[in-house]
């Protein structure tokens, strides 16, 4: 089947046909992990970048850093809801009441009660302060 998606019979492929497709698709594969290795070094030097930037920002109390013409850097705060452990369910339960007639109490209590974790993000826009 073709990349068209139709049903007609694909037409025959030589074996040079077939040696050149796979050559060039070892080298995209090739350079597709290269540059993802590339990628990789970049966003942990970004991680390490922005743990300066954030430190920085909160020890001035900024929240805002202007760029110029390039936007700005803003630091806002990232909530993310952990999973439950098994111990903190059962200490949960213990505080709320174990009677089955609450089971939906229960899991309203269990959901709301989720440890939440909130970390300092930078998030850039382009759009030019004045």
């Amino acid at each position: 089947m073709s990349d068209s998606g139709s049903v007609t019979e694909d037409p025959i492929i030589s074996q040079q046909e077939f040696k050149n497709a796979v050559k060039e698709w070892v080298s995209i594969n090739d350079e597709i992990a290269e540059m993802r290795k590339v990628i990789n070094a970049k966003n942990k030097r970004k991680n390490k970048l922005n743990e300066v930037i954030i430190a920085f920002m909160q020890q001035n109390d900024k929240a805002v850093c202007n760029l110029g013409t390039s936007g700005t850097l803003q630091m806002k705060t990232q909530k993310s809801t952990l999973a439950l452990k098994r111990d903190q369910i059962e200490e949960l339960l213990l505080k709320l009441n174990t009677d089955p007639k609450f089971a939906k109490e229960t899991a309203d209590f269990l959901n709301q009660n989720r440890t939440v974790r909130e970390k300092p993000v930078l998030k850039r826009s382009t759009v030019v302060i004045d």
